[in-house]
């Protein structure tokens, strides 16, 4: 400062602090505000409360003085007034280190759903929260299937929830060989529709490569999904290539290539 501040010290020193409050009060409050706007909509959700109750409790708690403190600053809007209420810097700290312990508590939920399906890596937590928060409706997961299944666009279910095939993005339908039910908890049954996933596709090569030699080609191209053609396709040519070439050798396989 001036080195003729001598007059005006008590006041500049009495603004300093009164400044300086000001300053670490809102700094202190954006970070409550940032976090809050993250967290209400999360703990709006019943099934996020009741699966998370001690963070709910907490989060409960903040809401509530976060609510307070608002309703009495929208009926002080002098700043300087409003900033000197006693004990409001602590309510804001507290409030933070509150929220801290919430959002770990919700990151440490999270890896847990995530260690139980792996592919819930593949989404962001924001995407697994709104699937998470909605675990009563199974139809929530459709919207976030291709970004856990890289070919599966969405599930067919019927009106009891069973689910009962696979749709891929260009539309191709891949029945399941037995239906299965949303039950326990979404990372568990989506699990389910994994391994459902793997038996699926194997016992559609299975059934197509039985269909193969029944069905004109013409016909049988346009009967299965793309994948299993070209599977089955292969087979046949490797076991046809690999006849040709025991039984008449490079000539024969040249009469082969012709047809």
């Amino acid at each position: 400062f001036s080195p003729f501040k001598g007059p005006f010290a008590e006041r500049i020193d009495k603004w300093e602090s009164t400044l300086t409050l000001i300053s670490d009060i809102i700094e202190e409050w954006v970070r409550v505000q940032r976090a809050w706007m993250y967290l209400e909509p999360i703990f709006s959700s019943d099934d996020i409360m009741r699966q998370l109750p001690t963070e709910a409790k907490r989060f409960t708690g903040v809401d509530r003085t976060w609510r307070k403190l608002m309703s009495s600053a929208s009926n002080e809007l002098d700043v300087i007034a409003y900033c000197k209420t006693p004990r409001l810097l602590p309510q804001f700290q507290d409030a933070n280190q509150m929220l801290e312990l919430v959002q770990k508590g919700l990151a440490e939920y999270l890896e847990t759903k995530r260690v139980a399906f792996s592919r819930f890596y593949f989404l962001s937590n924001d995407e697994l929260l709104e699937i998470l928060s909605q675990s009563k409706d199974p139809l929530a997961v459709q919207p976030h299937l291709k970004k856990c299944y890289e070919a599966i666009h969405k599930l067919t279910f019927e009106p009891d929830l069973a689910m009962t095939a696979m749709i891929s993005g260009e539309g191709e339908t891949v029945p399941f060989t037995k239906k299965l039910y949303p039950k326990g908890g979404v990372e568990y049954w989506m699990s389910d529709v994994m391994s459902e996933m793997k038996a699926s596709v194997r016992q559609s090569l299975i059934d197509a490569t039985a269909d193969y030699k029944e069905t004109p080609r013409t016909e049988w191209v346009l009967k299965w999904p793309g994948q299993t053609l070209i599977a089955v396709s292969q087979i046949y040519w490797t076991m046809e290539v690999d006849h040709e070439l025991r039984t008449g050798g490079n000539a024969a396989l040249h009469d082969y290539f012709g047809k």
